[in-house]
């Protein structure tokens, strides 16, 4: 099967959640800033079991924070 940019595109755009290596690699930032963020609730999260997903609409609210 080949996938082509405008399928990877379009799956990019329908994501509803990152995991925290997820989040971290697409913000450039290091998955320790996430935790901490997260520890600082200052990005809500919920678990699957042991993982951490953080919510899409959890990422926009994270990012509009103050410095």
């Amino acid at each position: 099967m080949h996938v082509t940019a405008n399928a990877t595109n379009r799956r990019e755009s329908e994501r509803l959640a990152f995991s925290v290596k997820g989040l971290a690699q697409a913000y450039s930032v290091s998955p320790s800033l996430i935790r901490l963020e997260i520890a600082r609730h200052r990005l809500r999260v919920s678990r699957i079991g042991r993982r951490l997903v953080i919510p899409v609409e959890a990422v926009n609210e994270w990012l509009r924070l103050p410095a």
